[in-house]
């Protein structure tokens, strides 16, 4: 069976494959399907520009509308991504496939499968979060066509849109045609954010699982002083497999640098709006909802991305480690050296950058929360 049918990458390739975005998909099916979603998406991203500069020089209204404007810019930039890279990331899939189909040990396997359980485990959490989140977008508005059932006013309930958005038509007349626009929309967003996340994830999985790999085979290297022995030619091969994750994690860096830097400025943008929003602007209960949730998701999704950074930064380190761990004094004079070389090249730590300026890391993760609480406390402050 390809590794890409599994239950770890299944999900992941069927709605990259829905979208149009699988690399192994034909390029006239991928094109059609991907042309067709981006406009699908435009639709209501033009709708919410629209409404931006309706708006524009009211205060209150504006801030209210960048919050989901944020969120619709991130799906812009993870799209742009996908379209610009996917060659890229044919290439990093295709490595994979020969990891998996290489002649790695059954413990080796077990390693791989393992870090794939756990990944698919963590995805699933992460999709079931911001699969609420875009729930609550959905629910929200209806709340009040079920209130005036319910509990009966002397008139009808203002009803608001998912999205704030501008069509030029009265919404009250055209609600139900308006909310299935935002309806449609919606779950399509939300699988661009899982597709590419996902995508990503699995990459760094990967690669992760390799360093792992490759640690315990340095670490248990023999001494390489009996000629019976091959352990010359095992680290040979150690040396081999650690240039091609090397290379391997320069295309993911290449690949998903300049995409870390526009999302991170999406993200604290749309932190220290919502911020905002619920401790000024959100007046009812289905607001301050609103506002929560819509925090909560883009909490998750920093906190996701900067742990995979973190885990491949560990995972990295793990190998001059391991170097650390064996018996390397007992190794021959050839081994020595060669030892050396990996030593070397390991002090620089492998990591993902924003624009190859910001380190995708946990701790970097807290730093990106201070920064949104600093401007969300300067926005207070010139209300």
């Amino acid at each position: 069976m390809d590794v890409f049918d599994s239950m770890h990458w299944g999900t992941t390739k069927k709605l990259l494959s829905a979208l149009g975005a699988w690399p192994f998909k034909p390029v006239k099916e991928r094109k059609t399907l991907g042309a067709l979603f981006y406009l699908i998406v435009q639709s209501i991203y033009i709708a919410e520009i629209l409404k931006l500069f309706v708006v524009w020089g009211n205060l209150t209204e504006t801030l209210d509308c960048l919050p989901v404007i944020v969120h619709h810019s991130m799906v812009q930039v993870k799209m742009a991504n996908c379209l610009f890279n996917i060659k890229q990331v044919k290439v990093l899939l295709l490595q994979i496939k020969r990891n998996w189909e290489s002649d790695l040990y059954d413990h080796e396997i077990k390693i791989l499968r393992e870090d794939a359980r756990i990944y698919k485990v963590v995805m699933n959490y992460y999709s079931s979060g911001l699969s609420s989140v875009a729930i609550i977008y959905a629910v929200v508005p209806i709340v009040p066509i079920f209130l005036d059932v319910v509990l009966p006013l002397n008139e009808t309930r203002q009803r608001i849109l998912p999205y704030p958005v501008e069509y030029f038509v009265d919404i009250q007349n055209n609600f139900y045609i308006l909310y299935i626009h935002s309806c449609i929309v919606t779950p399509l967003v939300l699988s661009y954010f899982l597709a590419f996340d996902m995508t990503y994830a699995g990459l760094v999985s990967h690669v992760c699982s390799m360093f792992t790999i490759l640690g315990g085979r340095l670490k248990n290297l023999k001494s390489g002083t009996n000629k019976k022995d091959n352990s010359l030619k095992s680290l040979v091969v150690c040396i081999k497999m650690h240039q091609d994750l090397l290379k391997f994690s320069e295309r993911l860096e290449e690949n998903y640098t300049n995409y870390f830097f526009l999302l991170l400025g999406n993200i604290v943008l749309g932190l220290t709006v919502t911020g905002f929003q619920l401790t000024v602007l959100a007046t009812d209960f289905g607001a301050k909802i609103k506002c929560i949730w819509s925090g909560a998701g883009q909490v998750i999704h920093l906190f996701i991305l900067s742990y995979l950074g973190q885990r491949l930064i560990n995972c990295s380190e793990y190998i001059n480690e391991s170097i650390c761990m064996s018996k390397w004094y007992n190794y021959s004079r050839k081994m020595k050296l060669l030892i050396i070389l990996v030593l070397t090249r390991g002090k620089t730590t492998t990591t993902l950058s924003a624009g190859k300026i910001y380190i995708m890391s946990i701790e970097n993760c807290s730093s990106v929360m201070k920064t949104s609480m600093s401007f969300f406390t300067v926005l207070r402050s010139v209300q």
